[in-house]
C-alpha cells in the first residue's frame, strides 16, 4: 500500500513519520530526512488506518493521529515517539464531539508546547494541555482544512468549502 500521512517535524527536518495505509501497525519513523525507515513497534491502537499525523514541535517524541473508528472519529496521543498510543478525544470523550464529524486537520502549535487543533467537519476543537481537557473554538458546516500562521501563531487559518450548500467558491476565514 502506499503512504497514507506524513508528519516532519518543523523543529527538526531529519525526523519524520510515515503511515502506510495498513494503519498503526504500518508507521514508521526516520531519523536521517527519509532516507532510511524503520516500523515502530506499536501497542494500544492498531484497529483503524490513520488519516492524520501531526508531531509537536516542542516535546520530543510527542506525536498525535486521527483515525476513523465504527462510533466517530478518534485523536490518538503518544509520548514515547509511537510505541504506545492512548485516545485523547473521541465521541464519547468529549461533549460535543459527533461521531459523523470528520477530522481533516490536525495542527500542534509550534510555540506553545501540549497544545493541539482538531480541524473537524464542523467544529474545530482546541487543548492546550495535550488532550486532558478540548474547547470546542468554532462551529461550522462544509469546514475543509486549518492551519496556523508561522510568523503569528495564534492567527488561526480555516478554509470553508461551501459547495455541498449549493455556493461556489471556497472561503478563506482568518481568527
Amino acid at each position: 500500500g502506499g503512504v497514507q500521512s506524513l508528519a516532519i517535524n518543523p523543529n527538526n527536518p531529519h525526523e519524520r513519520y510515515a503511515i502506510l495505509q495498513g494503519g498503526m501497525d504500518s508507521l514508521y519513523k526516520s531519523e536521517d530526512g527519509g532516507q532510511t525507515w524503520n516500523q515502530v513497534q506499536t501497542t494500544g491502537f492498531a484497529a483503524a488506518p490513520i488519516h492524520h499525523l501531526a508531531i509537536d514541535p516542542q516535546t520530543p517524541g510527542l506525536i498525535y493521529a486521527a483515525a476513523p473508528t465504527q462510533s466517530g472519529e478518534i485523536v490518538l496521543k503518544s509520548a514515547d515517539g509511537g510505541q504506545t498510543w492512548t485516545t485523547i478525544l473521541s465521541p464519547q470523550l468529549k461533549f460535543g464531539f459527533t461521531g459523523g464529524d470528520s477530522v481533516h486537520s490536525l495542527v500542534v502549535g509550534s510555540q506553545t508546547p501540549n497544545t493541539l487543533y482538531v480541524g473537524a467537519a464542523q467544529a474545530i476543537y482546541k487543548t492546550s494541555d495535550g488532550g486532558a481537557t478540548w474547547l470546542e473554538i468554532y462551529a461550522d458546516y462544509n469546514l475543509a482544512h486549518l492551519n496556523l500562521d508561522p510568523t503569528t501563531p495564534t492567527a488561526l487559518y480555516i478554509i470553508k468549502n461551501p459547495y455541498n450548500m449549493g455556493e461556489s467558491g471556497a472561503q478563506v476565514l482568518r481568527s
